[in-house]
């Protein structure tokens, strides 16, 4: 085979592997009595895509209801998984999570999303969504199951939004999905926008989207209201906020924790988000304080 034929070869298995993991993942949840649906990935890959290995993943991310963690994560435990850092009784103990972490060597890791969105908006919980998920059977034959397209296209756009479209693969990702729903209702986007407070976010993605991609009339459309600073400051924000190094530098997350503060639909909500993003500094200067003095 040619180079790039193999390079396609071993896209295709990665695909399968990941589709093979989260198959085995959905089954013990549904043996655990828990309700669950995959988010973003390979599902996602498969139903959009012209070349599902094209877009890769490395990671499952799942959405589950809060009151089901516990479940979910013995379910996981069952398949040899343990969660990335410890858990407690009164988990998730940061107001900011969204998310918890599963591991397991050798096979991609698990993340348990308990809110709809990882975008600092109002926080509303997994069940709703939950309630209107659909059936989904994956090109391998696994049963799945996946958002209602509206949802689906929010989460999209809040995500992209949140890391500030660090990576093109999440334009494409918003490009392919309203090409290939061509029934999405727009009403209920921005109206379900609204309700979840991510006007800020959805605006973003629909500039991004104008600017870079052939963002339909609809998104324009919509009649989202984002806050003032974004509105004003957005052409000069982007080139601020470089692609992150490895490790994040100090400097770096405090400028992406103020962009995340920006995004915020209320004045209300950004001095929250700002205030416990102060918290988190403070105790990570405590630690490693801690650190030296030990």
């Amino acid at each position: 085979m040619t180079a790039e034929r193999r390079y396609s070869v071993a896209l295709e298995l990665r695909h399968e592997g990941m589709l093979s993991a989260l198959a085995q993942v959905f089954r013990v949840l549904e043996r655990g009595g828990v309700a669950a649906l995959t988010m973003k990935g390979p599902v996602l890959a498969e139903r959009i895509y012209a070349n599902e290995g094209s877009r890769q993943s490395c990671d499952l991310d799942l959405m589950v209801s809060r009151r089901d963690l516990p479940a979910a994560g013995a379910a996981l435990r069952e398949l040899g998984y343990s969660p990335a850092k410890p858990l407690w009784p009164g988990w998730p103990a940061n107001p900011l999570e969204f998310h918890s972490v599963f591991e397991k060597r050798g096979a991609p890791c698990v993340e348990l999303h308990y809110r709809f969105s990882d975008m600092p908006g109002k926080r509303h919980e997994a069940a709703a969504f939950l309630d209107r998920r659909r059936a989904y059977r994956t090109s391998l034959g696994g049963q799945a199951y996946i958002m209602e397209p509206e949802d689906e296209f929010i989460f999209l756009c809040a995500h992209a939004a949140r890391h500030f479209f660090e990576r093109s693969m999440w334009l494409d990702d918003l490009e392919l999905f309203i090409s290939n729903h061509r029934n999405l209702k727009w009403h209920v986007i921005g109206e379900r926008a609204r309700q979840l407070r991510l006007q800020t976010a959805l605006w973003a993605a629909s500039q991004e989207l104008r600017a870079k991609r052939s963002g339909p009339a609809a998104l324009a459309a919509l009649g989202l209201r984002p806050n003032a600073v974004m509105r004003r400051a957005w052409p000069k924000i982007l080139p601020v906020l470089p692609h992150p190094a490895q490790p994040r530098p100090l400097s770096w997350k405090i400028r992406h924790a103020a962009y995340q503060i920006a995004l915020r639909d209320s004045p209300w909500a950004a001095v929250r988000h700002a205030f416990f993003f102060g918290l988190l500094l403070l105790q990570a200067g405590i630690d490693v304080l801690v650190q030296r003095a030990a």
